[in-house]
């Protein structure tokens, strides 16, 4: 079994996307909490965290130069602050442990993880004793950084380790036990940033696995001198005259509270021309404790979709239910999105019905005002979950052989509720996170007829349509557990 850092919820999954996985078996058991949303768009790496060796000097580092099928990495491990850890690992490496073994486990809004299977996910042999946690070292599990992989005690990790991609606060004590950091990548993010955008699949009874198995082909022992040439080489080169770069883009998924203020979001235009002739469209009312919301479902692109959504509909599954999840875009978080339609307001799991297809390539995009199916990460997992598109989600659509969020419908009316809802403080309630501190209700769910859809954006018309959407108030810090366990059903 494999030994994991926490996973994050579950958010929109897809190589993108935000999930709690559950623990599997004792050395997945730590796999549960870490932030959501996406990685870098297309174009850009953010660069990693820079962590100084608090202890020292060139004497207390040690570079590594780790070769993988997607290209090279070179490690530099802090002897310095986490000498068992570093000490571990390279004994694991001098003896040829990891050459031949795989990155095992994809979160591409958490971590990489390896170290511990072969490309046929069989457990690598000569796993050696357990070391002592090194959390403790004052080390944050930043991007960019190396630390161990382990099972539910503190003292459990073996040959096993990750890499942040993305600030990870909440694997730093004193929110739990913690996870060691021990090293960085020196030169060689982009190659990271690679692995972290792979297609997953379920294999061997594992979750995140990546499709085409990335492999470790070697890691050994790098000069200084060395490591040093490499990351100046991957440095981009001026031009003359100099000139100011670019802005970075912004790190990744979602991370742990307090959640840093979101950028205002530009106001939608109204929605003049939405087409209410199509027989293939059909409106349903949200009536929430918010206010109102009108969606119009399109049968046309997502008919399965559709059908789905409307079974629970008319069943009345949704009355009563509340909206559990709410990110915000920020500099951590790259998706922006209000998720509903599975959980009571005791945050108790209502049962649903069967897995539908996923739609995702009906051409519908993710975008501001569209509400699309959450689910788990296999692409038809879907059952009855949903959540609304707050702002752009490119994120969150199908991108090559990357399975989307199918994208079923819209809001024609009472977008500013959604923004409402959006912009509630969020708290932890563990195993969840970004739960609104004060409950969102949706107190019913009905279809309603054409008319009356008209009659509710005519209205909203003659109002201030879509206002931008305002920075939410601060929420009370609330450090989320180690490992809680999955809730279901998070895009």
């Amino acid at each position: 079994m494999s030994a994991c850092p926490p996973a994050r919820p579950q958010v929109p999954f897809s190589r993108f996307a935000f999930a709690l996985i559950a623990a599997l078996g004792s050395d997945f058991a730590a796999l549960s909490q870490a932030p959501a949303a996406s990685p870098p768009p297309a174009g850009g790496h953010p660069a990693p965290a820079t962590q100084p060796a608090r202890a020292g000097d060139k004497d207390t580092l040690e570079y590594v130069l780790m070769s993988t099928s997607k290209g090279d990495i070179v490690l530099e491990l802090d002897r310095g602050n986490a000498p068992v850890s570093v000490a571990n690992f390279l004994s694991y490496m001098d003896k040829g442990f990891y050459d031949g073994t795989i990155f095992h486990r994809v979160e591409p809004a958490s971590v990489i993880q390896g170290g511990g299977y072969t490309a046929d996910m069989l457990p690598r042999e000569g796993v050696g004793a357990p070391i002592k946690s090194e959390a403790g070292n004052g080390l944050k599990n930043k991007r960019g950084t190396l630390a161990m992989a382990r099972s539910g005690e503190s003292d459990s990790a073996t040959s096993q380790f990750f890499i942040n991609v993305v600030d990870n606060a909440a694997f730093d004590p004193p929110q739990g036990p913690g996870y060691a950091v021990f090293g960085r990548v020196f030169a060689g993010m982009k190659v990271v940033d690679e692995i972290r955008l792979v297609n997953t699949i379920v294999k061997a009874g594992q979750l995140s696995v990546p499709a085409e198995p990335i492999v470790i082909k070697s890691v050994k022992r790098l000069a200084a001198e060395q490591a040093k040439a490499a990351a100046e080489a991957e440095k981009p080169k001026r031009r003359a005259p100099p000139g100011p770069l670019p802005p970075s883009p912004q790190p990744t998924p979602p991370a742990p509270q307090p959640q840093p203020k979101p950028q205002p979001q530009p106001p939608v235009p109204p929605t003049p021309n939405v087409d209410m002739s199509n027989k293939e469209l059909a409106y349903v009312l949200f009536s929430t404790s918010k206010g109102d919301i009108v969606l119009q479902l399109d049968r046309a692109h997502a008919p399965i979709t559709v059908a789905n959504f409307l079974n629970y509909v008319d069943s009345g599954f949704y009355n009563g239910t509340i909206f559990h999840r709410v990110v915000r875009r920020s500099a951590t978080a790259m998706i922006d999105v209000v998720q509903g339609g599975g959980l009571t307001a005791d945050m108790v799991e209502k049962t649903a019905g069967a897995p539908i297809k996923n739609e995702a390539n009906n051409g519908l995009q993710n975008l501001r005002g569209t509400i699309s199916m959450a689910r788990r990460q296999p692409p038809d997992s879907a059952t009855c979950q949903f959540f609304l598109n707050i702002g752009d989600n490119p994120t969150l659509d199908t991108v090559g052989n990357t399975v989307g969020y199918a994208v079923f419908g819209r809001i024609v009316a009472g977008q500013s509720v959604a923004d409402a809802i959006r912009n509630t403080p969020v708290i932890n309630k563990p195993p969840y996170t970004d739960v609104p501190q004060e409950t969102v209700t949706l107190q019913s769910a009905k279809q309603i007829a054409l008319d009356e859809a008209k009659r509710r954006l005519e209205a909203e018309k003659a109002g201030a349509a879509n206002p931008p959407i305002k920075p939410p108030p601060a929420s009370p810090p609330a450090a989320p557990p180690a490992t809680p366990p999955a809730p279901a059903n998070k895009p």
